[in-house]
């Protein structure tokens, strides 16, 4: 039998194409693939759990070549603008959170105010801000 991880519709997992290939793209199956997962880049990291069938509506060019009409990967890298350029209907992420299994969401403003106290040297910080850090340090 063969062995892997299943890829069921909405599994998110990281692109790669060979040991130590995998870099920040990532991809959301849309349906069952057998091919997927039986290699040790391809491991999920996560699931769509609400609104699949948004991801589903993407606006796609296809695989990369010579499967498709796609980008080349290798310019996709460091060049932004070739993805701008040569492929302006490709849809994007703008903001996205992350929840852990068995956590809570992580606020954007808490997280970005906590980065903020961090910065500063704990001789500045009010004392109001101090106390917020505390609760935060309770709750985590």
């Amino acid at each position: 039998p063969k062995k892997g991880i299943a890829f069921a519709p909405g599994i998110i997992s990281y692109a790669g194409s060979g040991p130590n290939s995998r870099t920040s793209q990532m991809f959301i199956s849309y349906g069952s693939a057998s091919s997927l997962g039986t290699q040790l880049w391809e491991t999920p990291v996560g699931s769509v759990i609400e609104g699949l069938e948004n991801a589903k509506e993407f606006y796609s060019y296809g695989d990369m070549p010579p499967w498709g009409k796609g980008p080349v990967q290798g310019k996709i890298h460091g060049h932004p603008e070739y993805i701008e350029n040569e492929f302006p209907l490709t849809d994007k992420f703008v903001e996205c959170h992350v929840q852990r299994l068995g956590g809570k969401a992580v606020d954007p403003e808490e997280e970005r105010m906590a980065r903020e106290l961090e910065e500063e040297a704990p001789d500045q910080r009010s004392s109001e801000q101090m106390d917020k850090q505390k609760h935060r340090d309770m709750r985590h």
